[in-house]
């Protein structure tokens, strides 16, 4: 099976801004070992990346399933852009969905769907 593997990694040391603004991101080692693993199951993976480069590269040879472990970059939801281009391309993708993603990357929203089925959160306030 063509598999594509979507994430973002960690840029060498020198990136601009917060220290910990690449906290989730992943290291060359971590996506390495994805690959491999997937491939010793009998897939054939392609490290996309995340961002311009996916978009461009599943335009271009839409893959079989992609597995998803991209954060994205900027905006509330940055972390739904992969599942987002996948559902409207109609490629099976791993993890959660575009709502889902979106709606638990925003707390005060995420607290309020909780909320609303019966499940008491601390208080909290949006400054």
């Amino acid at each position: 099976m063509d598999n594509a593997i979507a994430y973002d990694l960690v840029p060498a040391s020198g990136a601009h801004g917060p220290v910990d603004r690449f906290e989730e991101y992943d290291s060359r080692a971590t996506i390495d070992a994805v690959a491999s693993a997937l491939s010793a199951l009998g897939h054939r993976p392609r490290c996309l990346g995340g961002g311009r480069r996916f978009l461009t590269e599943v335009l271009a040879q839409p893959p079989e399933l992609v597995f998803n472990m991209a954060e994205g970059f900027g905006g509330s939801s940055r972390e739904a852009h992969v599942p987002s281009v996948c559902e409207m391309l109609a490629i099976p993708y791993t993890h959660s969905d575009p709502l889902t993603l979106t709606t638990t990357l925003d707390k005060p929203t995420a607290k309020r769907v909780v909320d609303e089925h019966g499940l008491r959160t601390p208080p909290f306030a949006v400054v």
